[in-house]
């Protein structure tokens, strides 16, 4: 796992209150959508970025979401 995604995994587990797999999707959990957007927005502070509502979509998991953001540092 890289840097971010053992970050993103820790924040993620933290937020949700459970333990997370990088590798489903958020979708795919019993997580609302609403606790999904705070938790972008909590990513996006996290990480000092921007991410899109259209770019948020296209995640398939948080791996994917780690990898937008190494793509952009």
């Amino acid at each position: 796992m890289s840097s971010t995604e053992d970050r993103m995994k820790a924040l993620a587990e933290k937020h949700f209150g459970m333990d997370v797999d990088i590798d489903v999707s958020l979708r795919d959990t019993e997580i609302s959508s609403l606790d999904q957007l705070a938790f972008l927005k909590r990513v996006a502070e996290e990480f000092q970025t921007a991410i899109s509502s259209v770019d948020a979509e296209q995640f398939e998991n948080l791996r994917a979401l780690a990898k937008y953001i190494d793509d952009r540092s």
